[in-house]
């Protein structure tokens, strides 16, 4: 059996696309790996930031209660400044404060 020139072009073509096919494809498929394992560490730090955040939020709640006590207390002590020495220009005046 004698095979002409063109058929042997022909496969030879053949098989030099499906070989740069399948390089292309095994190379495409190299590239989806990558990603892949990029995009698993990035979901890794989101989740890290994460809980960071919470806690970091967490904290900050707790400082602010602790301010606004501390606040509360600040204000309790001055309220009664105030009352003492709205009684100490009562007595020395002898007077009755306008607002009232």
């Amino acid at each position: 059996m004698i095979v002409s020139a063109e058929i042997i072009t022909m496969l030879g073509g053949f098989a030099t696309l499906l070989a740069s096919g399948g390089t292309f494809a095994m190379f495409m498929f190299r590239l989806f790996v990558r990603l892949e394992a990029r995009v698993d560490v990035l979901a890794g730090e989101v989740t890290n930031l994460r809980g960071d955040m919470t806690r970091e939020v967490a904290e900050l709640r707790g400082d602010m209660t602790r301010e606004i006590a501390q606040m509360r207390g600040d204000l309790a002590g001055l309220s009664r400044e105030v009352s003492e020495l709205r009684g100490e220009f009562r007595g020395r005046f002898d007077t009755q404060p306008a607002a009232e």
